[in-house]
This record gives C-alpha cells, sequence and structure tokens, in this order.
C-alpha cells in the first residue's frame, strides 16, 4: 500500500511538470516558425520592391496550425499581422516593413485562409508591392 502511495506521489506531479514542458515547448516552436515567416515575407517584399517594376518573386512557407490569419495592416505603416492561438489565448505577432504591402484581398491575402503549404506571390506593380497566394 504504501508502494502504490509513493507511486502516485511521484507520477502525478511528474506527469503535471511533462504537460506544462510540452505545452510550453509547443508555443516556443510557433513562435519561431512565425518569426521565421514573418521575417521571410519583409525581406521578400523589401527585395521585389528593390528590383523594381514587374519583378516577381514566389515564396514557398509552411503555416503552423495554431495560425488563424494573416494580414496586412496599413494604419501606420504596413504591418504584416500572423493572428495564432496557443493555450495561453489568441496572440498576434506583427512584422513591420517600410515598403507599401497590398493584396486584392486586403487585409488578407486571400480569400480563404488555411495552413500548412502556402505559396505567396510578391509583384513590384510600381510604387506598391502586392501579395497574394499563388494557387
Amino acid at each position: 500500500m504504501i508502494t502504490i502511495a509513493i507511486a502516485i506521489f511521484i507520477l502525478i506531479p511528474g506527469t503535471a511538470l511533462f504537460y506544462s514542458y510540452a505545452k510550453s515547448s509547443n508555443e516556443e516552436v510557433t513562435q519561431k516558425q512565425l518569426t521565421r515567416i514573418g521575417n521571410e515575407i519583409v525581406n521578400t517584399a523589401e527585395l521585389v520592391s528593390a528590383l523594381g517594376e514587374n519583378s516577381r518573386v514566389v515564396l514557398k512557407v509552411s503555416v503552423p496550425n495554431s495560425v488563424q490569419n494573416l494580414t496586412i495592416d496599413q494604419s501606420e505603416g504596413t504591418e504584416i499581422v500572423f493572428n495564432y492561438t496557443t493555450f495561453s489565448g489568441n496572440n498576434e505577432m506583427m512584422f513591420y516593413t517600410f515598403v507599401n504591402i497590398t493584396s486584392i484581398y486586403e487585409p488578407s491575402i486571400t480569400d480563404e485562409f488555411h495552413t500548412g503549404l502556402v505559396l505567396i506571390a510578391f509583384e513590384n506593380i510600381g510604387d506598391e508591392v502586392r501579395i497574394t497566394e499563388q494557387r
């Protein structure tokens, strides 16, 4: 009986500790993936802007399942905004650029957002870079 009590005493806190570690670990992975994708989007938009009018580049990214949307906000400069969900709730991650970015589906880059493999097309159309999902 004492052996069972000791086993339960060790097992329950150990399980709680493992669950907590796995949860925070998953959130860190999502944040790092979004940071990489956001920086790639900004860098590609700036590259296409510098290449000049009619230049076009397609970026292939793998969007995590926790992402709900990817939008463009031009209220104060151009921001790329990821809305995503973690165990702690809804979150936003923003990336800023001086390049004027637009989309035909504003504020989103697509008419129907999805996670997984996404091909993002960047096209310089003069004084702005248009980004849309390529299908």
